[in-house]
C-alpha cells in the first residue's frame, strides 16, 4: 500500500518512452492508470487501472481488439 501511496503523491508523469502513469486518490482509495502508447504515439495499446482499498483490490486491463472497433480485456477483484 505504501508503494501505491508514493506513486499517487507523484501525480501524472511519463516513464520511459510512450508510457503515461496517472495516479490520484478517489473516494474509494488510491488508484493508478497506466497507458502504453503505440510506437507512433497516436494510439493506446494497453491500459491498466488499479484501485487499492483496505478491503479489496481491483485491476482492469484493456486494449483495442484487432478489428479496431472494440476493446478486449480483463477484470479482477482480490478480497482478503
Amino acid at each position: 500500500m505504501e508503494a501505491l501511496r508514493q506513486i499517487v503523491r507523484g501525480g501524472a508523469r511519463v516513464q520511459g518512452t510512450g508510457i503515461l502513469i496517472s495516479a490520484s486518490t478517489g473516494p474509494n482509495g488510491p488508484y493508478v492508470v497506466s497507458e502504453r502508447m503505440s510506437d507512433d504515439g497516436k494510439q493506446r495499446t494497453v491500459s491498466v487501472f488499479m484501485l487499492k482499498t483496505d478491503t479489496y483490490t481491483v485491476t482492469v486491463t484493456f486494449q483495442p481488439a484487432s478489428d479496431g472497433k472494440s476493446i478486449i480485456g480483463s477484470l479482477s477483484v482480490v478480497l482478503p
